[in-house]
């Protein structure tokens, strides 16, 4: 054991010798044989301190590079409790920050602590957790902090506080329980030390983290370690460095990066209490808590004077580039701040300034949810919605909607390598949750094939007019406003009250074929009223549809509604359908999905195979957003324990009901009859192999999901964060040569889909007619028949890729007035084939050209295996602004981002642009285009990690085309050699004429094959799916996808095999 005199003349020798000296004595203290003569060393050390320098402590650390404090943490003046205290030079020394602190924390109840594991953050010489050990009985108490002399120091502290002065074990006040089994001290950053250990959870989680940005901005992961000079470890308890948060502006990032840790290290009902300057403010400070979904409870309060050392030059800086000021006070009563700028000059005129100090308490109403956030946010590539996140809202139910959407939208991110179109009728899960929702909480008994989702009413009731041959439709001043457009000589649409009983009059005079209204809020609640109008429609032939979106809204205290009273008690007829568009959310203002609900199977499957070729899908994440807020009202309820009721029927339309109301259109019947829609008659199941489905299910890029959930993270988005022009007018420039204009005009959609469906309109109602390549994109060309419009057909061939060909082109344009060009540039879908840069020069000098319109579709761009020889210049050849042109583009294909449902058109010309923006029912949310305009900001960035990934799938899509090239030449298929895209084209020339027979569970079939029928057969014998030649529009080729899950591709290659052996 050491000597005092021998002990303290190699303290004297340097702050270092001293710390060593130290160490051997807590090993000595931490070994159990050695402990109590360890301890009345210390006992001795201290009598001598105290008799040598009657508590002057700055003497004992000048003398002997170390001292003894003590601290009276009874909060009494009549009956001391004092704790004994080991200081180093390298260590803070107790003052009125962490007084207050520990006054904070003093004026909770014991319960709060009792029996509780805690743990403290930057516990400096372990004081504070040492005293509460004391106070309060805690099962543990964890002590942590990044400077290891001070982890040593406090290691020391707890023997001499669990220890008394003859060695003998001290107890806490409440348990009696020995203090040395309740406290422990670890060397870490923060909550590090317990990061990814194993189920470890704290009660509470308490600091007083350093708030100053070190003046020399030192690395925050610079290494440290126990021989850095004194000073260097005494900065880690007075500054911090930017730890990479948006609160490093104010000091604030090492309490940021605390909270967030403490988010995955506290137990449900667990509180995280800190002590915190307030210079930055309050608002600043609370933000930083609020922001996080963290509820904060201001718990103690004092002003204490700002230390002399502390830079203040840097906070004005912060004040000149930003609205904020700093807070800073002219004295202890003083209740109006002044500013950084404002208080250097007060104190360089020799005044005094304080700030204050507060303790907050934080807790998380919705710690599962915000965690799982979190999970996500911890991920580099989410820094900037890390740095957006924004859960702070007036109301806390709001608050917690949006939480739990994000939590369940962090789960879907991670689950989801690609974003799948979806299903037509919408998303299953979705269309079940509203049909118990119904079910629940208005006691009707309707199933998800009631239903039908669509992106909004206005689209369906869009497509409601378009797919019935009505003559005249009568319409509330709301909807008619929608419907003016369709006005013509073949068309009526009368504007009607907003009553049903005169409504009823007129309904009985005129004898309507369509009825869309939505009844007045007295009106709405009445069964009656509903009823009554049901029977007037259904005497005079009326096919109603009732609107109901003003009188819906997902509450678990839904306000009556006589609609659906009414639907509880009875069926609803053939001849009316419910229309609710879901508009009333307080988080996501404007964010809208609609439903259709109907017990006319007919008419469902009419108005989805309509949504198919109109605007394809419904946005994946309009659904899911409602989808988890029915869910959220659904998963508390019983269902299973209450008596279920029989399912309401479907029924289909008979032929007397078809006589009755009126009819679909031939023309829509005739564009059903496509195979893109009729494709859908065959029994698809889940392990159908399908390369029919033109689709990109390779895997996103990575920063697609990063801007996704940005958007939906953040709040006040502004107008030109969602203007993706800029970002796509550059993308036209360097891929196509394409220069927009200021001229220029620019429409978002929810894809190509509804951009295309405004076009056809426009095309028709400026007498136009469509041209489609033979092998144009298949669901373009029904799109042409479902709106009738008139077409015409360019022939291609297969000696030149079914590219359109100049001669053609140019017989076409002189046989026909106001020619529409379609145009897929620069690959041809489905053929793979690239237009080379004279190629597409050759076309656009087509005399007449410039009175023709060229529609562009770009989505497949990107998809090139090879890079064109010369770049395209465009914009010469649309000859400045003659040639009237629209660019069609989205992100489906290239993003492998179908579900999200985004895509554009740019076009110079005002006629075209007004005729999208009349016709054009489907817009993307804005977190859709704040979303997107990120990504092709990053793409035109040329991004390392969006570049690299894009590269993969360009590699994965060639190497899959001379993969399936070689299989289908060796099964007796001609290809048509592929350059880019998702597909490829092969005719089946030794299978032609042959008779195939095949049994299978569904049943016996005898085919002659040909490029018509193929896929069938293919599929009966196989379960492998392709397109046939009606589908691709070229005779005798069939088209493969070849973006299909890996598994699926394999399968793919083994059945083409498979059924080349079965016909041979």
């Amino acid at each position: 054991m050491f000597n005092l005199h021998t002990f303290t003349e190699q303290c004297r020798q340097s702050s270092n010798q001293a710390f060593e000296n130290f160490k051997v004595i807590l090993r000595l203290l931490e070994d159990k044989s050695s402990r109590r003569e360890a301890r009345l060393f210390l006992t001795e050390l201290i009598n001598f301190i105290q008799e040598r320098f009657s508590g002057v402590n700055e003497a004992a650390i000048e003398s002997f590079h170390f001292t003894f404090l003590s601290i009276d943490i009874s909060n009494n003046k009549d009956q001391s409790e004092l704790i004994s205290l080991l200081h180093f030079p390298s260590t803070f020394t107790p003052e009125e920050w962490s007084y207050t602190f520990f006054e904070g924390l003093s004026r909770y109840n014991a319960a709060e602590f009792q029996n509780k594991t805690l743990v403290e953050l930057g516990c400096g010489n372990g004081w504070i957790t040492i005293a509460m050990a004391k106070k309060f009985a805690p099962r543990k108490v964890f002590g942590l902090d990044i400077n290891p002399r001070a982890i040593i120091c406090s290691k020391i502290n707890l023997y001499l506080n669990v220890l008394d002065g003859q060695a003998d074990d001290v107890k806490d006040k409440l348990n009696e329980e020995n203090l040395i089994d309740k406290i422990e001290f670890y060397e870490s950053d923060l909550l590090g030390y317990f990061i990814n250990k194993q189920s470890f959870y704290f009660d509470v989680i308490f600091g007083c983290i350093p708030q100053v940005l070190h003046p020399e901005n030192f690395v925050v992961n610079e290494i440290i370690n126990e021989n850095q000079i004194d000073d260097f470890l005494y900065s880690y308890s007075n500054y911090c460095a930017k730890q990479g948060y948006v609160e490093d502006l104010f000091g604030l990032g090492l309490i940021a990066k605390a909270l967030e840790q403490g988010i995955d290290l506290i137990k449900p009902g667990g509180k995280l209490i800190f002590n915190i300057g307030g210079r930055p403010g309050k608002k600043i400070l609370e933000r930083l808590f609020e922001r996080r979904g963290v509820d904060i409870k201001k718990i103690w309060q004092r002003k204490v004077i700002q230390a002399s050392d502390t830079e203040i030059t840097p906070m004005i800086n912060i004040e000149e580039q930003s609205p904020n000021r700093f807070e800073f006070y002219m004295d202890l009563n003083s209740n109006e701040p002044i500013s950084a700028k404002t208080a250097k000059y007060y104190v360089h005129a020799g005044g005094q300034i304080f700030h204050s100090l507060t303790v907050y308490e934080c807790t998380l109403q919705n710690l599962d949810s915000i965690r799982n956030i979190f999970s996500l946010l911890k991920d580099v590539d989410y820094q900037d919605a890390l740095h957006g996140l924004d859960l702070c809202f007036k109301d806390k139910s709001t608050a917690e909607e949006k939480i739990n959407f994000l939590s369940a939208l962090t789960r879907k991110l991670n689950n989801t390598s690609f974003f799948p179109y979806g299903k037509t009728k919408g998303e299953t899960i979705f269309r079940k949750r509203i049909a118990q929702y119904l079910n629940s909480y208005y006691h009707t008994n309707f199933t998800h094939q009631h239903l039908l989702i669509t992106p909004n009413s206005r689209s369906l009731i869009s497509n409601i007019v378009n797919v019935y041959s009505a003559s005249l439709i009568l319409a509330d001043t709301d909807h008619a406003k929608i419907l003016r457009k369709y006005e013509s000589k073949n068309l009526i649409l009368l504007e009607v009250p907003q009553s049903s009983t005169l409504l009823e009059e007129l309904i009985t005079k005129l004898k309507p074929q369509l009825v869309i209204f939505s009844f007045n809020e007295l009106q709405s609640k009445s069964i009656e009223c509903f009823k009554s109008l049901i029977s007037v429609c259904e005497k005079e032939g009326t096919r109603l549809f009732v609107n109901i979106s003003a009188y819906l809204e997902l509450s678990s205290f839904p306000q009556n509604n006589g609609i659906l009273n009414y639907l509880s008690e009875n069926n609803l007829p053939n001849h009316v359908a419910i229309i609710c568009g879901l508009v009333k959310n307080q988080v996501y203002s404007d964010l809208e999905v609609c439903f259709l609900l109907t017990q006319n199977e007919s008419m469902i499957e009419t108005l989805a195979n309509s949504g198919e070729l109109t605007y394809s899908r419904t946005p994946m994440f309009l659904q899911f957003y409602y989808s988890e807020l029915l869910f959220d009202l659904l998963k508390f309820q019983m269902v299973s324990v209450r008596k279920s009721q029989k399912p309401a029927g479907l029924f289909k339309e008979s032929a007397d009901f078809e006589d009755k109301f009126v009819r679909v259109r031939n023309n829509v019947l005739e564009s059903f009859d496509h195979p893109c829609i009729q494709t859908n008659a065959l029994p698809i199941t889940k392990t159908t192999i399908r390369l029919d489905y033109g689709e990109n299910e390779l895997v996103s890029p990575k920063s697609l999901n990063t801007s996704i959930f940005e958007s939906f993270i953040r709040q006040n988005i502004a107008d030109e964060e969602i203007d993706a022009l800029p970002e796509i007018s550059t993308l036209l420039k360097s891929r196509f040569g394409i220069n927009p204009s200021n001229e220029s005009k620019i429409h978002f959609g929810t894809g190509v889909a509804p951009l295309f469906s405004a076009l056809v309109q426009t095309c028709m109602e400026q007498h136009g007619t469509l041209v489609f390549p033979q092998g144009a994109y298949g669901y373009f060309y029904a799109t042409a028949r479902y709106f009738n419009a008139p077409i015409k057909i360019i022939s291609t061939s297969d000696n030149n890729q079914f590219k359109i060909l100049p001669s053609e082109l140019s017989q076409v344009i002189k046989d026909t007035t106001n020619c529409w060009i379609f145009l897929n540039f620069p690959l041809v879908n489905p053929t793979g084939a690239k237009y080379e840069t004279s190629e597409i020069e050759a076309i656009l000098n087509v005399p007449g050209i410039s009175n023709a319109t060229i529609i562009m579709d770009t989505v497949f761009s990107g998809l090139e295996f090879e890079k064109s020889a010369e770049p395209y210049q465009l914009d010469k050849l649309f000859d400045n602004g003659k040639i009237k042109y629209v660019v069609l583009g989205g992100i489906s294909k290239e993003f492998a981002g179908g579900g999200l449902r985004f895509g554009y058109s740019v076009t110079e010309n005002g006629l075209i642009s007004d005729g999208i923006n009349k016709y054009l029912n489907n817009r993307p949310h804005f977190t859709m285009l704040y979303a997107c305009k990120k990504i092709y900001e990053l793409l035109n960035k040329q991004d390392s990690l969006l570049l690299s990934r894009l590269e993969e799938q360009r590699c994965t899509l060639k190497s899959r085309a001379d993969r399936l090239s070689k299989t289908l030449t060796e099964s007796g298929w001609k290809i048509l050699p592929t350059q880019g895209g998702l597909f490829m084209i092969a005719s089946p020339v030794d299978y032609f004429d042959k008779i195939i027979e095949i049994s299978n569970s569904s049943g016996k079939f005898i085919y002659t094959l040909n490029g018509s029928n193929i896929h069938e057969a293919l599929f009966h014998a196989t379960g492998l799916l392709i397109n046939n030649d009606i589908w691709s529009g070229i005779k005798g080729y069939c088209r493969f996808v070849l973006s299909v899950n890996v598994c699926d591709f394999e399968k793919a290659l083994l059945a083409l095999r498979e059924f080349y052996a079965l016909v041979s």
